[in-house]
């Protein structure tokens, strides 16, 4: 049976670039902080960008109580939050990350505070159940994926597109295109087949020309 924690996390790995991710010791909180693509067009000082990053820590602990309530009706202590905050200088990203002994929690943000990326799961996973994104060409696992997409991203019904079961497995939709870019927006999600919920998602835009958004 598969592991959610790997299997989501390799995921992130995959769709998103990264570098300087480890593994081993701190293989599986590393794998959480590659998923935010990295912005390396610029650098501040360390000087200016621990000031920018001081000053905004708190709005980004915010945010991450405010989507895990949204998203997953999942409350947490803003102390436990901001504790497990941290902001990459290098990569220039912010990631939450921690466990409880059953499931890992994470949420990444670029340095501006984007959404990137946010989800929950159980750290192993050995029972018999099976994710519903293992079977995810069922109608029932698409309707709760939609559902998501227009609850939360204001997506018009029209506009929300399947284009594909990812690598492993999870369903990947377009909610939106720009014509000047010729790119599209897409959530790669996972649902959880015990209780049929979304348990996490990614967020991220794909070259495409119009007529395949």
């Amino acid at each position: 049976m598969k592991n959610k924690l790997s299997v989501y996390l390799l995921l992130i790995l995959f769709l998103l670039a990264t570098t300087g991710c480890t593994t081993g010791d701190q293989g599986l909180e590393a794998m959480a902080s590659a998923a935010v693509v990295p912005n390396n067009s610029h650098k501040a000082d360390d000087t200016v960008s621990e000031l920018k990053t001081e000053i905004s820590k708190e709005i980004v602990v915010e945010n991450a109580i405010y989507d895990f309530k949204a998203y997953f009706d999942l409350d947490f202590d803003r102390q436990l939050i901001a504790d497990k905050t941290e902001f990459n200088k290098w990569n220039e990203y912010w990631l939450t990350y921690w466990e409880d002994g059953e499931n890992y929690y994470y949420a990444n943000s670029t340095q501006n505070n984007e959404r990137v990326g946010i989800g929950f799961g159980k750290i192993e996973d050995n029972s018999e159940s099976v994710s519903i994104s293992e079977n995810a060409q069922t109608q029932e696992a698409l309707i709760v994926a939609q559902a998501f997409i227009k609850k939360h991203f204001q997506a018009d019904e029209d506009k929300i597109t399947f284009i594909r079961v990812g690598s492993l497995m999870d369903l990947d939709f377009a909610y939106d295109y720009d014509k000047d870019s010729e790119k599209r927006k897409v959530i790669y999600i996972d649902v959880d087949g015990e209780d049929n919920k979304v348990r996490s998602f990614t967020l991220n835009e794909e070259k495409a020309p119009l007529q395949d958004s």
